[in-house]
């Protein structure tokens, strides 16, 4: 059988000594779809300082039904930004300049 995004992943994190946090959310089954969906987000450091980290977002339901997936690696802001990285209870980036 093959693997799933996020077990090649926590494979991935554990093979390179990272920590990986990952937030799996099944939708309700309805009369018309009988097989399991899931919002998927994924996260995954670079080192303990966080200088850069890697994004997984997949939602088979984020833009009206059409399938939405986001993958890849960031990095932190010069200081004249202000990010905003909240990762437990959603998906969200906010970037916005301070000056």
């Amino acid at each position: 059988m093959e693997k799933s995004n996020l077990e090649v992943l926590t494979e991935f994190a554990k093979s390179t000594n990272r920590s990986i946090e990952a937030k799996e959310i099944l939708y309700p089954s309805t009369g018309v779809r009988t097989f399991p969906q899931y919002k998927r987000l994924i996260y995954i450091p670079n080192n303990s300082e966080n200088t850069s980290f890697f994004i997984w977002f997949s939602d088979p339901y984020a833009k009206g039904g059409i399938p939405t997936d986001f993958c890849g690696a960031f990095i932190k802001l010069p200081s004249e930004f202000k990010s905003q990285f909240n990762i437990t209870n959603s998906f969200t980036i906010r970037v916005y300049k301070t000056k």
